[in-house]
């Protein structure tokens, strides 16, 4: 096991992480990114510091990362071991999230980068997945569901289909699953909602 900590905003300490997975373990077979902040508010009242901030972490930092372990990662594939990039996009790609324009935009990039990463590496023996969860239980879903009542907001806490358990299961299937076989696109829904 190895813990590290690295702002993806820094290229510099996204080569450190890389540099520090290799020392331990030798290679990269498997790279989830799942950085994000979300700030929400009418288009018209936005405020371009917290715009920044939304695309330096969710889009520079994702960009930052997926292309920092690439290369170790098509070394593996090269050789015919594992090698999958993950991306944890959201709903907002599909399900228009009201007061989130910004947000939106930047899931909808990040999709868009999965789909041209999976059409380069692919030929190369890379898998290029994102996963679209709904909304995390957290502080989003204050902003998101501000004008419910109390009751609500506690439902669609507990209907998030974001769970850290939820992603993981997914991610642990699509890494798992033969090399021949990309499971490129996951939408997760609550079932309650779905």
């Amino acid at each position: 096991m190895l813990s590290t900590v690295a702002d993806v905003t820094s290229q510099l300490e996204v080569d450190d992480a890389r540099a520090a997975a290799i020392r331990r373990f030798g290679r990269i077979d498997l790279l989830v990114v799942s950085s994000g902040v979300i700030t929400g508010s009418a288009f018209s009242e936005g405020i371009p510091a917290d715009w920044a901030e939304m695309i330096d972490v969710n889009l520079r930092g994702l960009l930052h990362a997926s292309q920092t372990f690439a290369e170790p990662l098509l070394d593996n594939a090269d050789r015919g071991a594992p090698a999958d990039i993950v991306l944890i996009g959201a709903t907002s790609t599909d399900v228009r999230a009201p007061r989130f324009a910004v947000f939106n935009a930047l899931s909808a990039a990040i999709k868009q980068l999965a789909r041209a990463l999976r059409q380069e590496y692919g030929p190369r023996g890379m898998r290029v997945h994102i996963i679209e969860p709904g909304f995390a239980a957290d502080q989003s879903d204050e902003h998101r569901n501000a004008s419910l009542p109390v009751r609500d907001k506690q439902h669609a806490r507990a209907a998030s289909a974001g769970t850290p358990d939820a992603i993981a299961a997914v991610v642990t299937l699509a890494a798992a699953l033969p090399r021949s076989v990309n499971l490129a696109e996951v939408l997760l829904l609550p079932t309650e909602t779905a």
